[in-house]
């Protein structure tokens, strides 16, 4: 679920967006990362050949959005998962979300 997401992305965006300087990328942001590969996987594999997590757009698009969102300030890396982060960047452009 979302949970799954937000409980490790959380942390890296604490210790990597809000937290002082000389302790960003620190140890907790590093273990959450590690914590996120296999939610990611599975994210990543559900958007393989779709635009959308369902056959359209829909509101699970924007709730899982809204946390996955956490990922580009929290400097996390999404290079592994091409799918997911297609489409972050479509669900995130949209006008609404921009708005």
């Amino acid at each position: 679920g979302v949970a799954e997401l937000e409980n490790p992305l959380v942390p890296c965006w604490m210790e990597r967006v809000i937290g002082p300087e000389d302790e960003g990328n620190g140890a907790a942001a590093h273990a959450a990362e590690r914590d996120l590969q296999k939610p990611l996987a599975v994210l990543d594999a559900a958007l393989d050949g779709r635009e959308w997590l369902f056959d359209d757009f829909s509101v699970a698009d924007i709730n899982v959005a809204a946390v996955a969102a956490l990922a580009k300030p929290g400097k996390v890396d999404l290079s592994a998962f091409p799918h997911l982060a297609v489409w972050l960047d479509r669900a995130t452009s949209r006008p609404a979300y921009v708005a």
